[in-house]
C-alpha cells in the first residue's frame, strides 16, 4: 500500500533545509499560467499556442518559533540590499521522488504577522522565474 509522510518532504532554499514547518498545509506551489492558450477564430477554427512561462509562486508556512523564519528574512534583507539574492530552490517528496526545482528563487514579501491567543503560522511568499516539475510515483507499483 502506498504511503505518505510529510516528514519526507524537503524544502531547500539557498542551500539551507527549512525546518519548523507548520501543521496541516505547509507548502503550496502554483504556476502562474496555463501551459497552453486556446484561440478560436470567428469561423470556429481552433489553434492552441504553447506558453513557455514556468514561473511560479510558492507559499511556505512555518511555525513562528522556527529558525527558518530568520533564514528567509535574511535572504529578503540581502535581496533588498543587493538585488542579487535569487537562490536555488528544491522542494522534494522523498517517498515519491516528486520535485520542483529552480535556479533562481527569491522571497517576494515579508509574511503577514497575526497575533492571536494561539500561535499562528508565518506565511512566506517565494517567487521563481522558472520552476521545473518532476512528478514521481509511489515506490509500490500496483
Amino acid at each position: 500500500m502506498p504511503s505518505y509522510n510529510s516528514a519526507d518532504v524537503d524544502i531547500i532554499f539557498g542551500g539551507v533545509r527549512l525546518s519548523g514547518l507548520a501543521p496541516d498545509s505547509f507548502v503550496d506551489i502554483e504556476y502562474d499560467e496555463d501551459s497552453w492558450k486556446l484561440m478560436i477564430g470567428a469561423d470556429g477554427e481552433a489553434v492552441r499556442s504553447k506558453v513557455n512561462n514556468l514561473s511560479a509562486t510558492i507559499t511556505i508556512r512555518l511555525t513562528p518559533s522556527s529558525f527558518s523564519n530568520s533564514i528567509l528574512h535574511g535572504q529578503w534583507m540581502a535581496d533588498q540590499a543587493t538585488s542579487k539574492a535569487a537562490v536555488p530552490l528544491l522542494i522534494k517528496d522523498g517517498m515519491t521522488g516528486t520535485s520542483h526545482t529552480s535556479d533562481g528563487a527569491w522571497v517576494q514579501k515579508q509574511p503577514k504577522k497575526d497575533y492571536q491567543v494561539e500561535a499562528q503560522p508565518m506565511e512566506w511568499t517565494i517567487r521563481t522565474g522558472r520552476l521545473m516539475p518532476l512528478i514521481g510515483f509511489s515506490k509500490e507499483v500496483p
